[in-house]
């Protein structure tokens, strides 16, 4: 596994903590048939601890996504190779708590 890829578990989570998150690491080993590669509970550093958000990495015919879980109803799927874009989403939904706007459907098709 090559460093400094957004599907990286160790590259994602230093960008997050960088950025000002709280990162747990959820110890779930999923097998090689499983779509999904790893998975972290993400909540903001400075107190305001509002809900985790549970971020899943899917490998799915070689192209990486990430499911975000826990500020919208259904959650959703981005696949983006930007961690701007993940951080931007992340800030938007804890000061919102909820990502709906759309401002913030422009900034998904940004990537």
């Amino acid at each position: 596994m090559s460093k400094n890829k957004l599907y990286t578990y160790s590259y994602f989570i230093k960008r997050l903590v960088e950025s000002g998150f709280d990162v747990t690491r959820i110890p779930i080993h999923y097998t090689e048939e499983d779509p999904r590669y790893w998975s972290i509970f993400v909540n903001k550093k400075d107190g305001t601890y509002k809900n985790n958000i549970m971020i899943t990495c899917w490998k799915t015919d070689n192209k990486y996504s990430f499911h975000f879980q826990g500020f919208q109803k259904n959650g959703f799927f981005l696949e983006t190779q930007s961690m701007t874009i993940i951080i931007t989403i992340l800030l938007r939904a804890y000061q919102t708590s909820v990502l709906s706007s759309e401002e913030d459907k422009e900034i998904l098709k940004k990537d």
